[in-house]
């Protein structure tokens, strides 16, 4: 297990520092803040760029009308 920081990733994955700063906080990527700094595993980091996922804007959810 080697843990790596949240810079060390983000030059592995091509993600920037805060993207992944987000989905650590949100709990998409397992890791832990260690004081003020994430850390994470190398193999939670693949896991998440190997898993299919959407790209692009969300889609509108659609206004109901009134009347």
């Amino acid at each position: 297990m080697s843990l790596i920081t949240v810079t060390q990733a983000s030059a592995r994955s091509g993600l920037t520092v805060a993207h992944l700063r987000h989905l650590l906080a949100a709990g998409t990527i397992k890791g832990q803040k260690l004081g003020n700094a994430w850390v994470l595993q190398e193999t939670a980091l693949q896991r998440f760029l190997n898993a299919p996922r959407k790209r692009g804007p969300k889609p509108r959810k659609q206004l109901k009308k009134r009347g």
